[in-house]
This record gives C-alpha cells, sequence and structure tokens, in this order.
C-alpha cells in the first residue's frame, strides 16, 4: 500500500479554536486532579477528560491524502501522525473521470476581531471531483490550497487507478 499525504485537514482558524477546547480539557483535568488531591479518585475522574485532551490533540495532526490498494484502487484517506486512519475507495465503476476544478472561496474568520465582526480571507483551492462519463454527477474528494498538491495528486491517482483525466465538461444532451 502506498500513501500520499498531502494538506492539513484544518485551516489555521479551526486549528486556533481546536486548541482553545484543548486548552478547556486540559484545565478540567488538572482541576479533577488536584480537586481531592493527587490520589486514585481524582485520578480515575480526570482519565477520561485527558484522554479526550490527547484526541483533540491527535486531531490537530489529522492529514488528508490518498492510498493506493490493490487491484488499482485508490481511496481518499485521513492520516494521524502519519497512519491512516479512514480511507473511503473512490468508486471507479460509478466515476471513471477525474477532473481538478480550481475555485475562489472566502473563509469567514468568527470571533476574531470584535471591531471587524465581518472579517474573511479569500483564497484559491483545487478540487479534485470524481466525474461519470457525461460529467453530469461529480463527487469531491479532497479540496486542496496549494496547486502543487493538487498535480501530485492527480499523478498519483493516475498511476496506481485505471481512471484518466478529462476537462470539467458536461454534456446535458
Amino acid at each position: 500500500m502506498k500513501n500520499l499525504r498531502l494538506e492539513q485537514s484544518f485551516s489555521g482558524h479551526q486549528i486556533v479554536m481546536i486548541s482553545c477546547g484543548i486548552l478547556a480539557f486540559a484545565a478540567i483535568t488538572f482541576n479533577k486532579l488536584t480537586a481531592n488531591g493527587w490520589n486514585w479518585t481524582s485520578l480515575v475522574m480526570a482519565l477520561p477528560f485527558f484522554l479526550i485532551t490527547v484526541a483533540l490533540v491527535g486531531v490537530l495532526f489529522l492529514q488528508n491524502g490518498f492510498t493506493a490498494r490493490s487491484n488499482n484502487r485508490i481511496a481518499r484517506s485521513w492520516f494521524w501522525f502519519g497512519i491512516p486512519i479512514r480511507m473511503k475507495t473512490i468508486n471507479a465503476d460509478k466515476y471513471p473521470v477525474i477532473s481538478v476544478l480550481r475555485m475562489g472561496k472566502k473563509q469567514k474568520l468568527a470571533w476574531t476581531v470584535a471591531a471587524n465582526p465581518d472579517l474573511s480571507v479569500s483564497y484559491s483551492s483545487y478540487d479534485i471531483t470524481s466525474l461519470n462519463e457525461k460529467h453530469t454527477k461529480k463527487e469531491r474528494l479532497i479540496i486542496l490550497k496549494n496547486q502543487r498538491n493538487a498535480e501530485n495528486a492527480i499523478a498519483f491517482i493516475l498511476n496506481h487507478s485505471n481512471l484518466r483525466e478529462e476537462i470539467y465538461s458536461p454534456d446535458f444532451s
């Protein structure tokens, strides 16, 4: 099995918000440990909060990518510290074509600045999409912010599957 790790799953703003949750759970864990002293009861009470904190820290490091499976099958994967933890196989029978769609997007940055509550960031994204033969049905596989990563992903998919790349041009006839 070959893996291609591309980008982090979360944007910088989302990482900040998750980090706030991590700090809250870490504070609750420390409070549970110190409330009754450092005895076994407090350790047992703090254990679920500690495990949630560790899981949230792990979520910060999730990465998107692809995994080449046997028989020319490709799967979209989510990697946790380099290990694929979830895979979704691309249905090449239903969607035999792959394409990169370049989109202009805007992300609102809520709770950032009280003086400017409508602050947003504009960026270009590269949506790798699988299409049917007529390009009338599509399924988004992954959204990337870097063009080079999109090119690497397309090359990886084409090398390890029977999918073919085409320019998106729907035929509604």
